[in-house]
């Protein structure tokens, strides 16, 4: 059976199947991403941005891919940026639902200030692209692979800064600090 021959019934049934398969699963994960960031000492700002940010990331891969090889390419950009909208859009529910502090101060970390200068920039990588002429190596644009070493970098960048700050936050005592 084809899936443009299910019923809407079924299609609903399966993506509320999938929505209690992933609250499941998400809410293991994050327990095993803060024991991870605990006794790796990477902190829970690199584990939750680069294991729990990729491994959540799975299905706008697979999505934003696909529609790529099958020529449909509006649909592939829109679903990426459209991810990160509604990744953004999700830390104001995430900050509704931390009632001790707002989240922002909670999570006020080197790592944190220095992902969200690495997200600015990477967000601008694209931008660049769409300035520049249209050119090609091997039938990728140069932005293209620019992307893919300026995320290499940026995730050793925001590694070595749990363990080597540029920058300290203030502590306050709404600030929650995870150990090292």
């Amino acid at each position: 059976m084809a899936e443009s021959d299910w019923s809407l019934s079924l299609a609903l049934g399966l993506f509320a199947l999938a929505v209690i398969i992933v609250l499941i699963f998400g809410t293991l994960m994050t327990r095993l991403a803060a024991q991870l960031a605990e006794r790796t000492g990477l902190g829970e700002a690199v584990m939750g941005a680069f294991f729990l940010g990729a491994s959540t990331s799975l299905p706008e891969i697979v999505t934003t891919v696909t529609a790529s090889l099958s020529a449909h390419a509006d649909l592939a950009v829109s679903n990426a940026v459209g991810s990160i909208a509604g990744q953004t859009a999700f830390l104001a529910l995430a900050d509704i639902t931390y009632r001790r502090a707002n989240l922002e101060h909670a999570a006020a970390s080197a790592e944190n200030l220095m992902l969200a200068a690495f997200v600015t920039m990477m967000l601008t990588l694209p931008m660049l692209g769409l300035a520049l002429p249209q050119a090609t190596v091997l039938g990728v644009h140069p932005v293209t692979l620019l992307m893919f070493a300026a995320y290499i970098q940026g995730i050793r960048i925001v590694s070595r800064t749990h363990a080597r700050p540029m920058w300290l936050p203030r502590h306050t005592r709404e600030t929650r600090t995870t150990a090292s």
